[in-house]
């Protein structure tokens, strides 16, 4: 799982088992994650997660998720969906 808010954001909390990403080295980090396992992207709205999530063809590994709606629908308790990159 990686986070994305800005290091502010992070430090004042994140999801257990959460890496601190910035949006622009995504690719880095998932170039260092087993490829056989899904990624989740997160960040304060869904917004950052989403656009990171729609990496060019050949970002490995093939499955990467965004939490529809971030840190901030989770905190105001309402359920949160990961949402699958688009493959087309």
């Amino acid at each position: 799982m990686a986070d994305l808010r800005d290091d502010r954001d992070f430090r004042a909390g994140h999801l257990p088992g959460a890496r601190h990403v910035m949006p622009d080295k995504v690719q880095t980090f998932a170039a260092g994650v087993d490829a056989s396992k899904p990624i989740l992207l997160v960040c304060a709205n869904g917004v950052q997660s989403a656009k990171a999530s729609k990496a060019p063809e050949g970002f490995r590994p093939p499955e990467v998720y965004s939490l529809e709606g971030g840190i901030d629908r989770l905190a105001a308790g309402r359920p949160a969906a990961g949402q699958p990159r688009d493959k087309a």
